[in-house]
């Protein structure tokens, strides 16, 4: 879409031309009807020139073959062409803007077939400027085309990386939580006859795991609506033992040590996704190993965090390589780090995965 004012400045351009052009004309032979058509026809387009930049440029060099070979013609009147060629090369496309450069060459040939000039190569020059004037404009066309295409791809790369982050998100979120309610929900059926105090903690921690779900849902979902709400802080390593807790609610007893100096400030990113990849690989030993325990470790390394989770259940019999352990991946391949998992010698499963530090 043209702007007014831009319109305004071609509407300008388009009527000094023709002004000047005119006055050239009082000072060749007696100027008629048709030798001042001819000159507003070449003059008008040029106030379209953005817009219908082909179209304009051949109204605009038609009227200068015409005037050339038929009436009075004088240097104001190539520059006019001139402007007319650089213009089809910068706002026409591609086939357009060099369908322009072709038509300009014929006006080169149908100009010089009356205009005498003393110079025989003058032809080859005027055809050799009037190429440049249309190759500026169309390369610097192209070199902006190009540069907004890959501004397109990388805006269109970041939104798939942002829909593969919260798909993430929502899968750990989403698959820990139901996991560890359908493990509570199931344990409290069993005992709900012969143990109803048990079943009333099961149920009571089946609860608390729904709500903090929702309320993880909430602020995600609000991440989704604005981008300048203030949210609960993401959960970074120290939050870990509230993680454990849920666990044990639900069966699977977890022992674990953090080692090593963690930077001090704010939970960073590298922090959420280690916690998520430890939420991920327990929600899969809860899930799929039938195990009594799990082992966490946790070091702070120089270069990022180390992170391995080995279980005592059986995930590592004839185990496939779901969406969860896919995550995973993910989630390190983002920090530029590397995942390892696989059945351990005499039962359980481990997960290694390592996050460098950016």
């Amino acid at each position: 879409m043209i702007s007014r004012r831009t319109l305004m400045l071609d509407v300008a351009i388009a009527t000094g031309m023709g002004v000047a052009m005119l006055l050239e004309l009082t000072l060749g032979p007696e100027p008629g009807f048709g030798s001042i058509a001819t000159t507003v026809l070449m003059a008008a387009p040029l106030a379209f020139r953005r817009r219908f930049p082909l179209s304009a440029h051949a109204v605009n060099s038609f009227a200068l073959v015409v005037q050339a070979n038929f009436f009075f013609v004088g240097g104001i009147y190539t520059y006019s062409n001139l402007i007319s060629t650089f213009s089809v090369g910068t706002y026409a496309t591609q086939k357009r803007s060099i369908a322009g450069l072709a038509t300009a060459m014929l006006a080169v040939a149908g100009y010089f077939l009356t205009v005498e000039t003393s110079i025989a190569a003058m032809p080859a020059i005027v055809a050799f400027l009037w190429t440049i004037a249309w190759g500026s404009g169309y390369s610097a066309t192209r070199r902006s085309e190009l540069v907004q295409e890959a501004q397109a791809r990388e805006a269109a790369q970041a939104v798939a990386e942002e829909r593969s982050r919260i798909a993430r998100e929502l899968h750990d979120l989403i698959g820990h939580t139901v996991n560890v309610m359908l493990v509570q929900a199931g344990a409290a059926r069993l005992l709900i006859q012969r143990d109803p105090d048990r079943a009333r903690m099961g149920l009571e921690s089946l609860e608390e795991a729904g709500r903090s779900a929702l309320g993880e849902l909430d602020r995600m979902l609000g991440i989704l609506r604005t981008e300048t709400t203030a949210h609960r802080p993401q959960p970074g390593l120290d939050q870990l033992p509230i993680l454990f807790d849920r666990f044990e609610k639900s069966g699977l007893h977890v022992s674990y040590e953090v080692t090593g100096a963690r930077p001090p400030g704010a939970v960073r990113p590298i922090e959420l996704s280690a916690y998520r990849i430890v939420q991920e690989a327990l929600t899969n030993t809860l899930k799929h190993a039938d195990a009594g325990q799990a082992e966490v470790q946790i070091e702070y390394t120089g270069k990022g965090i180390d992170i391995e989770v080995v279980d005592d259940g059986q995930g590592g019999s004839g185990f496939t390589s779901g969406r969860g352990l896919v995550g995973i991946g993910e989630r390190a391949a983002v920090f530029d780090g590397h995942v390892e998992h696989g059945p351990v010698k005499g039962g359980g499963f481990r997960v290694h995965a390592f996050l460098a530090a950016t």
